[in-house]
């Protein structure tokens, strides 16, 4: 039988599932200290979003240097 993708079956590369990896942390960080920020938590605001910052810039590191 043919197949119409010629994807279909195809495992992913490591560098992908990192990448999608680190956007869900940096997702779920992003949300929680905008959400901390919103309820008026100063000190656990700023420090998520500061992780939330490193997780950016870590994603752009990875999708940049990886091979």
């Amino acid at each position: 039988m043919k197949q119409t993708r010629p994807t279909a079956g195809r495992p992913r590369k490591v560098k992908t599932i990192v990448i999608e990896w680190l956007a869900i942390y940096w997702l779920g960080t992003l949300f929680g200290g905008l959400g901390w920020l919103w309820l008026g938590g100063g000190l656990p605001a700023l420090a998520m979003l500061a992780v939330s910052g490193l997780l950016w810039w870590l994603i752009g590191l990875v999708d940049l240097w990886w091979p």
